[in-house]
């Protein structure tokens, strides 16, 4: 199945096991196509200010 994602962000982490909940889905995504950006502070404060920081 391919998946294509358009303005679209996710929340993931690191797959250490093969047991996935059946409401589920696991996505591969390839190195150097993703980056982590850290936000510190309330919300919703602390997610506009790092779209602003990202975008502007």
């Amino acid at each position: 199945m391919t998946y294509i994602l358009i303005n679209t962000y996710l929340i993931g982490e690191l797959l250490y096991t093969k047991e996935i909940p059946e409401d589920f889905m696991v996505l591969e995504i390839p190195t150097y196509t993703w980056a982590i950006f850290k936000c510190i502070g309330s919300m919703p404060n602390s997610i506009q200010d790092m779209w602003h920081r990202i975008y502007i």
